[in-house]
């Protein structure tokens, strides 16, 4: 499918819930639905989840979850009202799904960034008191071990739970599973967050650079052009000889979080691992693509002066050198939208470049939270699963849209054009099963690890050291999985 077609498929069936445009735009440039989208939104309405009839007598569904992970600013719990659209519309979700289903929601917020969460849950299962239906956690907060244990119940054996609905990721049965054993799951009930790139309209306009809305929609979005344009606009512009944060630069990428440099893998159209057939994991291998690959992104960072690395380059942070408006482009995630809500700079996001043109899709790393159903009485298992298909659905058809109306539309992003993006950004967002279930290993941090610590682009030998010790971590994963839940 050609690009243009394919975003405009993409943006019909997200745009029926949503208004589309920011607040810096003036009406009449806002596009007004014809008659095949109105036709689109009148289907779209009508799917549902299907769960009617069920009456749990005001059972408890519990729900464990950490707060300081995401931030004030996404809420999952709401005790009330506030006016605010986005707690609101939170609250609206919790309150139908207890209607619904004659529940109590309850949220137990522990607090931390660590394994506060698992260890919530394993010490629940361990004592075997069935406290909580539901956790909200980290990728990175030991997974595996949980997995390993048995402390969590196979997302394919979850009543009423339906993965093929779109409020359920799409990638998660292709990439996560274990052995033919889903562990963990990925639905709109989760704030999902996006890798993207952030585009200074003002410095585009003013050295007459190629859009790159345009450059996506024609499917030419490439690393290769955001370095030739980065370099373009990048200038000793106080003429004293040096690079410094007084200065213009064409890229930042964080140095205050240097992991988000792992995700040039995913944007070049790889994965770090995913399972085979039999469910067994295989690793990312060498390949002319991923050396490439990762040579450009070298001559990017290190060749020339066009890349500013926040906090390394300079003191500023690279969301604070980015708002000073003397940055072209800005690799950062979706997180940092209500950083910039105050800044003059007229910005906008796109996806991370493509490989190449040949490359079909754009690709960004889901590497947000992720929901965990702890192993549990059977009794109690049916009630979590429409519970929490109910919460996923009322998440999609109420929450998903609040938040690109009240946060990324109307509040942060700065033309329609720049919601487009996003949506199309948002459903591209693929799982990776590296990234879910290695804890944070070698392999997970190959760019950072070779390009900007090692300074390297030795990637056979830095595969060749680091992926025996993973390999073997994933043969006792799939063999501890396959013993304790019995798969085939």
């Amino acid at each position: 499918m050609h690009m243009k077609t394919r975003i405009l498929t993409l943006c019909l069936a997200a745009l029926l819930l949503v208004s589309c445009g920011g607040n810096t735009v003036p009406a009449e440039t806002e596009p007004v639905p014809d008659a095949a989208e109105t036709e689109t939104q009148a289907e779209e309405t009508q799917l549902t989840d299907g769960l009617e009839g069920y009456d749990f007598g005001g059972q408890i569904f519990s729900i464990v979850y950490s707060q300081d992970q995401l931030g004030t600013g996404w809420p999952y719990n709401a005790e009330e009202q506030t006016g605010d659209m986005l707690n609101d519309t939170v609250w609206e979700r919790n309150t139908t799904a207890e209607e619904r289903f004659n529940v109590l929601v309850e949220y137990t917020n522990v607090g931390g960034t660590g394994s506060e969460v698992p260890t919530a849950l394993t010490d629940s299962v361990t004592a075997g008191d069935n406290a909580y239906q539901l956790a909200i956690s980290h990728t990175f907060n030991n997974v595996p071990a949980m997995t390993s244990g048995g402390y969590l119940t196979d997302f394919n054996e979850i009543p009423a739970v339906d993965l093929n609905k779109p409020w359920w990721n799409a990638s998660i049965r292709e990439n996560l599973q274990i052995a033919g054993v889903l562990p963990i799951g990925v639905s709109d009930l989760i704030h999902s967050y996006a890798d993207v790139i952030y585009v200074n309209q003002n410095m585009l306009t003013e050295h007459g650079l190629e859009n790159p809305y345009d450059l996506v929609m024609d499917g030419k979005w490439t690393w290769t052009k955001l370095a030739e344009m980065a370099e373009t606009v990048t200038a000793d512009t106080n003429g004293d000889g040096k690079f410094t944060i007084d200065d213009r630069y064409g890229y930042t990428t964080p140095g205050e979080t240097i992991s988000l440099m792992s995700r040039l893998v995913h944007s070049n159209g790889m994965l770090f691992a995913t399972p085979d057939a039999e469910g067994f994991p295989q690793l990312i291998t060498m390949s002319d693509r991923l050396q490439t690959a990762m040579e450009r992104y070298y001559a990017l960072i290190h060749t020339g002066n066009q890349t500013y690395v926040g906090t390394k380059t300079d003191k500023l942070g690279s969301v604070e050198a980015f708002v000073r408006g003397d940055i072209l482009f800005m690799h950062q995630t979706t997180l940092q939208l209500p950083a910039l809500r105050d800044t003059e700079v007229h910005f906008g996001i796109v996806p991370l470049p493509k490989y190449d043109e040949a490359q079909e899709e754009y690709m960004s790393m889901l590497s947000s939270q992720l929901l965990l159903v702890p192993s549990m009485d059977t009794e109690l298992l049916e009630m979590t699963g429409v519970v929490l298909e109910g919460l996923s659905y009322e998440s999609w058809r109420l929450v998903v849209p609040a938040v690109y109306e009240s946060i990324f539309a109307h509040k942060y992003l700065r033309d329609a054009t720049s919601y487009d993006m996003y949506l199309q950004i948002r459903n591209s967002l693929v799982c990776d099963f590296n990234w879910n279930y290695g804890n944070g290993n070698a392999i997970t941090y190959i760019v950072s690890k070779l390009i900007w610590e090692q300074k390297s682009t030795n990637v056979a030998s830095y595969l060749a050291a680091n992926t025996p010790p993973v390999e073997k971590a994933f043969a006792d994963l799939y063999t501890a999985v396959s013993e304790v839940y019995g798969a085939q």
